[in-house]
């Protein structure tokens, strides 16, 4: 049984912040897990954050005043932010910064009510099943669309997250994740450990 909303000064600072943006946003992460299970399991660094690519300009003029970044992939460096051109595929993260604070988007992409896997777009989930929401109303993306982020390349957090977070999957949530591993991870350990659940 799920246990009582998560409390965290950090979520409820994320809360404040996007407040005024009148888009689908999503918490991201480690904290998405917790949100689904009820009841905080670990420290976590910080916020991350998801929306959809075609919100990027009403994002950018959200934090028109923000010092913003965004990461190159593959080279582990930050580079300035000045439109959306500077974020064109295969770019998907934001860094924005102002007086000590700080947040952290991740862009994600949608067909229709269909969201893609960005390391795979032929791994889909029905927007539907990503966006979720706490007791508290807070959103937070789907923890089968999360653990498939963290199965490849896993540190010892992600292995730890699996192993926490997987009695808390429902049948169509363990379903889903073993599939989508099949096609983007097949040599995951986390294969076997799911065939015994579903």
């Amino acid at each position: 049984m799920k246990e009582c909303a998560v409390s965290s000064p950090e979520l409820d600072r994320i809360l404040r912040l996007m407040g005024g943006f009148h888009y689908p946003w999503f918490i991201a992460g480690g904290w998405a897990l917790d949100l689904a299970c009820g009841r905080q399991t670990r420290a976590h660094e910080d916020v991350d954050l998801c929306l959809f690519r075609e919100h990027l300009v009403p994002l950018l003029r959200f934090f028109e005043d923000w010092e913003k970044a965004v990461a190159v992939p593959g080279e582990e460096r930050l580079v300035p932010c000045r439109s959306e051109r500077d974020v064109e595929p295969p770019r998907h993260e934001l860094h924005f910064r102002k007086e000590g604070r700080s947040v952290e988007f991740l862009l994600i992409d949608r067909e229709g009510d269909e969201v893609l896997f960005r390391r795979d777009p032929s791994i889909r989930m029905p927007l539907g099943q990503l966006a979720r929401k706490d007791p508290l109303g807070r959103p937070y993306v789907s923890p089968a669309w999360q653990l498939l982020f963290k199965a490849k390349n896993s540190r010892s957090k992600d292995e730890a997250d699996f192993l926490t977070h997987l009695p808390f999957l429902n049948g169509e949530e363990k379903r889903w994740l073993l599939s989508a591993l099949r096609i983007h991870h097949p040599s995951s350990g986390w294969i076997e450990r799911l065939e015994n659940e579903v």
